[in-house]
């Protein structure tokens, strides 16, 4: 466990716990990235582009418990 600071909280009344119950939280790699990169032949530009695709849950509920402050 310990002590983890979140410097992107808007309210300093904010808090959360997460607690110690297996596999409560859950972070789904749906595709990992990938690159890809073109040259436009008429005006020499380099064009690239990076995608990916990502998801957050939870199968337990009790994993963290908290308050979005006043």
């Amino acid at each position: 466990m310990g002590v983890k600071l979140n410097h992107y909280f808007t309210d300093s009344n904010a808090w959360f716990i997460r607690t110690n119950c297996p596999n409560s939280l859950k972070y789904y790699e749906r595709e990992g990235i990938s690159f890809t990169q073109d040259n436009d032949f008429d005006t020499m530009n380099a064009k690239s582009k990076g995608y990916e695709r990502y998801s957050f849950g939870w199968t337990d509920p009790r994993g963290l418990f908290g308050t979005q402050g006043v």
